[in-house]
Formats: structure tokens, C-alpha cells, sequence
């Protein structure tokens, strides 16, 4: 009997450890959960560098993330969707190109995804388990910009998203399974920061919000349950910017100004733990930039979250898990090299002509060097398009005489496989067809490169007889 007790008090204090054992390794796994990640760097302008704190809200303490010495700069964090890793943007030294980087928080198993040698910055998950983030190119012809590429988590099947000359940044992914991002013209001039969006792909992209005059600085925007997306805004003669929203729904028409009052600069805005936003900001230049969190469906002002006067807290993230957007299936097929584009009209216009009657007749294709080629439109002004995929053009109409008539219109730039369609110049993407065939599509679609390449002998053989 005392033999058999003994064996029973083993068991238990067995069982026992076992418990302990698998309560301190739950806190662990969890200990992170609930808090917030933020980038801080120093907020006297003279220091460099920056690093990840950790807050934990309930008890208002930072501890540092990673080791400081680990990294010389930090930023552009973000959460996966199942709130256990960490992707960020990193320099181990000063100078360094900037790195993607992943944290697995559970285990602190950090690793590096990128290895360019150039920069890659603001990078994002993806719902398919890839990511996506900006890589740096400068090709001589033009100024340096950004353009999208997506990985897998190992840094593998790498591919290239986006070929126009324009910089690309602060991707993020939308409920519906699209990127929204700032998007800036470099080439032939610079213009102004809209959003763009578009599919993990590459595919379908365009204008989601821009407004002239006004500057969209350049951290991003953040979407809402209610189907806001928020972000900063500032006119052109404006040393500052005001929180604003737009509906997703219609994101032309819908502009609404948030947090009266709250006019300054802004470094982030992004998901808080409750359906509000936490917002980097700061009154004006030489404070540091202080936390807040806000609730867009109220009008109050910002509310405190944190502030350290020895630090600007510049981007933060909640660890929590999220809603897995929408993954969006793909019509790219990298075997084919061109894509199609159809106009519906090209004399129909969302633009004012200046009082001008003048008919398109011929529409014209411009690429990073000059023209890429021409192409009839049809009588009722339809033009049905075979062009080459991953080549940036900008498209303009002409008369009869081969004089403007509209555009340059903005970069496009259709991946392999894809089909586009456009009601007409400049119409904007809320136009709907007309209900007709279009007399384009009843026949091929020109080729633009082989009638390039007609134009130029053409062009030879006027040469050669005149000589």
C-alpha cells in the first residue's frame, strides 16, 4: 500500500511539472499578444537610427523587440494575419541597402528574406502566404523609383509587378484582396502622390484616389471596418496635413475631414485592437511624433496612447490576429508576351476639349524612349489593341492632320495575358460601356509592334526613293 501511494505521489508531481511546464510555455507563446510593435528613433534630428519597442499597453511599458545593436535601422512593420510573425524592412549597418526581414515571435527565429543589392522597403503579407514589398531601380534613362515585386517567405520565385516609371510604395491589402498604394509619377515629369490599386498580380490596376492640389503624404492609408479607407492629406502650400477618410465605394466623391482640429504631420495611420486607428503624429516640426489611437466613426479628436519625449514613435501595429483578405485568382501567364486593350470610344472624354470639335482619328502609343507605334480607330472611335506585356506606354490621341487631340494619358501597364477595357479617354473608371458592339472587336486586334515596324519601313522606303 505504501509502495503503491509512493508511485501515486510520483504521477502527481509529474503531472504537476508537465502543467507548469506547458502554462509558462502558453504565457510565452502568448506573451506577445495584445501589445503594440512600434518603430522609435531618436527625436533629436542630430542622432541616427531606430529600433522596435514593444508596448504593453495595459501597463504603459516599452521593452525593446530585438537586441539594438542587431539592427542600425528598423521600419514599415507587419503583422501576419495569424498575429505570430513580424515582416519588416531593416539595415544591419548604416550603410547597408534595406533588407526584408521576418520575426516568428513565438520562437524569436529571425530571418532574412531579401538580398538585393539595392533597396527593398515597405513590405506587406499576402493572402496566398507570399509578400510583397518595393525594390529600388534606376535604369539611366530615368530618375530612381520604386517598383512592386512579390516573394515567397523564402525570398524565392521572385516576380516583378510593376515596369512604369513610377514609385511605388506602402503597399497595403485591401478586404477584397487588392493592394492599395501610394503611387508617384517619376518620368517624364514628377506629379503628384495618388493611390493606386491593383491585384497581387500586378493586373487590373488604377486610380483609387488623387485630388489636385493636394499632397498625400507618403506613409499610406488604412482601412476600416466600416469601409473607410483613412489617410493624411495636405495642400500644396501646406507645412502640415489633416486626417481624412474616403469611402471605399467611391473614393472620388466622398472625402470627409477626421479629428477637428488635429493639423500637423503624420507618420502612419494604421489598425488599432478595437476597429480603431493608431496614428503617429506630431503638432509640428521639432516635437516628437507621439501615438494616438482614434475611432473614425466618431468626431472627437485624437486620443493619447503613448509619448516619449527622448523618442519619435514613428509606425506601430497591433499583435493581434486578423481577417485573411480575399485571394484573388490570376490571368497572368508569364509563357505569353502580349496582352490586349480595347477602347469603346476614344473621342469620348471626361475632360474638356477648350471649346474644340476636333475628331481623333489614329491613336498613338508612347513608351519610356519615344513612340511605340499607331493605330486607326475604327468609325465609331473603338480601337482594339494587341501590345506587348510589362511595357510601360502612355496613350494620345490624333486628327486627321497628326496633331493632339488628347493625352498623354497616364502610365498603363498590362502583365502577360491580360485584357483591359476603357469606355474612352480620360472617361474615369466609374464610367459604364455603352450597350454595343464595338467595331474593333469584330476584327483582330492591331498588333501594335508589327505596325510599328510597317510605319519604319515605310518610313525607309520614303528615304530611299527621295534620294
Amino acid at each position: 500500500m505504501l509502495k503503491r501511494t509512493r508511485h501515486i505521489g510520483i504521477f502527481t508531481t509529474g503531472l504537476t511539472l508537465v502543467w507548469i511546464w506547458l502554462l509558462a510555455t502558453s504565457c510565452q507563446l502568448n506573451s506577445y499578444q495584445g501589445k503594440i510593435v512600434m518603430v522609435q528613433a531618436p527625436a533629436d534630428e542630430s542622432e541616427s537610427g531606430s529600433h522596435f519597442g514593444l508596448l504593453d499597453p495595459a501597463k504603459e511599458e516599452v521593452q525593446p523587440l530585438l537586441a539594438e545593436d542587431k539592427f542600425f535601422m528598423v521600419g514599415s512593420p507587419d503583422v501576419s494575419f495569424d498575429g505570430e510573425r513580424l515582416l519588416f524592412e531593416a539595415k544591419q549597418n548604416s550603410n547597408d541597402k534595406w533588407q526584408i526581414w521576418e520575426l516568428y515571435l513565438k520562437e524569436s527565429d529571425l530571418k532574412q528574406i531579401t538580398g538585393a543589392d539595392s533597396d527593398c522597403r515597405y513590405p506587406a503579407y499576402l493572402p496566398d502566404g507570399r509578400i510583397v514589398y518595393s525594390r529600388y531601380v534606376q535604369d539611366g534613362a530615368t530618375a530612381g523609383y520604386h517598383v512592386l515585386e512579390t516573394c515567397d517567405l523564402s525570398g524565392d520565385e521572385k516576380r516583378q509587378i510593376t515596369f512604369d516609371p513610377v514609385d511605388y510604395s506602402n503597399s497595403m491589402v485591401l478586404r477584397d484582396g487588392r493592394l492599395l498604394v501610394t503611387a508617384k509619377q517619376i518620368h517624364p515629369f514628377e506629379e503628384e502622390t495618388q493611390l493606386m490599386v491593383m491585384r497581387p498580380d500586378g493586373t487590373k490596376k488604377e486610380l483609387f484616389y488623387g485630388a489636385e492640389g493636394h499632397l498625400i503624404q507618403a506613409h499610406g492609408a488604412s482601412e476600416t471596418g466600416e469601409g473607410l479607407i483613412v489617410f493624411s492629406e495636405s495642400k500644396k502650400e501646406e507645412k502640415g496635413g489633416k486626417l481624412v477618410s474616403v469611402h471605399y465605394n467611391s473614393p472620388s466623391n466622398s472625402k470627409e475631414e477626421l479629428a477637428p482640429g488635429s493639423f500637423g504631420d503624420f507618420s502612419s495611420v494604421n489598425p488599432g485592437f478595437s476597429g480603431e486607428l493608431m496614428i503617429s503624429f506630431r503638432t509640428k516640426p521639432g516635437n516628437s511624433y507621439d501615438l494616438y489611437s482614434y475611432d473614425a466613426g466618431l468626431d472627437k479628436a485624437l486620443k493619447p496612447l503613448f509619448s516619449d519625449p527622448e523618442f519619435n514613435t514613428l509606425d506601430a501595429k497591433a499583435l493581434v490576429p486578423r481577417e485573411r483578405p480575399k485571394k484573388l485568382p490570376s490571368a497572368v501567364d508569364v509563357e505569353k508576351h502580349t496582352a490586349l486593350l480595347l477602347c469603346q470610344d476614344a473621342n469620348f472624354t471626361g475632360r474638356a476639349m477648350n471649346g474644340s470639335d476636333r475628331k481623333a482619328v489614329r491613336v498613338e502609343l508612347l513608351g519610356l524612349h519615344g513612340s511605340l507605334g499607331q493605330a486607326d480607330l475604327e468609325e465609331d472611335g473603338s480601337v482594339y489593341l494587341k501590345v506587348a506585356a510589362d511595357v510601360p506606354f502612355r496613350m494620345q490621341t490624333l486628327d486627321e492632320e497628326g496633331s493632339l487631340v488628347q493625352g498623354p494619358s497616364s502610365w498603363i501597364n498590362l502583365r502577360p495575358n491580360e485584357r483591359r477595357g476603357c469606355v474612352g479617354c480620360h472617361a474615369g473608371s466609374k464610367r459604364v460601356p455603352f450597350n454595343r458592339q464595338p467595331l474593333a472587336v469584330q476584327k483582330a486586334p492591331v498588333e501594335i509592334s508589327k505596325y510599328s515596324e510597317a510605319i519604319m519601313a515605310d518610313a525607309l522606303k520614303t528615304d530611299l526613293t527621295h534620294e
